[in-house]
C-alpha cells in the first residue's frame, strides 16, 4: 500500500514474485480501486522482500526490493505516478541471508 500516483489516496500494489516479478497497482479515487495495471516487468523476483515507500521525497511513493542472500543489495523503483521507473542500486550492503528487513508499516494478520 501507498500513495504511487501522489493524489493524497493510499493506492494498492501487487508483488508476483517467484520469475514474473511483474508489479500491478489499483489506483484509489477515494471510494473503491480501479482496475490494476502493470507498473513494473520485472522486480521482487524470487524471495526478496519488496517494501513501499516515499524514498526521494517527491510525495509518491515508490517501490523497494532486498535481494539479501550473500550481496545484501537494495534495488530501488521510483514512481513517475504512472509506473515505477527503471530500478537502480541503492545500496549493496544491507539485509544479509535471513535477515529480514522492516518495512514502515507491517500489516496485521
Amino acid at each position: 500500500m501507498g500513495d504511487f500516483n501522489g493524489d493524497g489516496k493510499d493506492d494498492i500494489a501487487v508483488f508476483v514474485r517467484g520469475t514474473a516479478g511483474d508489479v500491478y497497482v489499483s489506483l484509489s479515487d477515494g471510494t473503491k480501486f480501479g482496475t490494476s495495471a502493470l507498473w513494473h516487468d520485472y522486480f521482487g523476483i524470487a524471495d526478496e522482500v519488496p517494501a513501499t515507500g516515499d524514498f526521494n521525497g517527491d510525495g509518491k511513493d515508490d517501490i523497494a526490493t532486498f535481494v539479501r542472500g550473500t550481496a545484501g543489495d537494495v534495488y530501488v523503483s521510483l514512481s513517475t505516478g504512472a509506473k515505477f521507473d527503471t530500478s537502480s542500486a541503492w545500496h549493496g550492503n544491507f539485509a544479509f541471508n535471513s535477515e529480514v528487513p522492516v518495512p514502515r508499516a507491517i500489516p496485521i494478520l
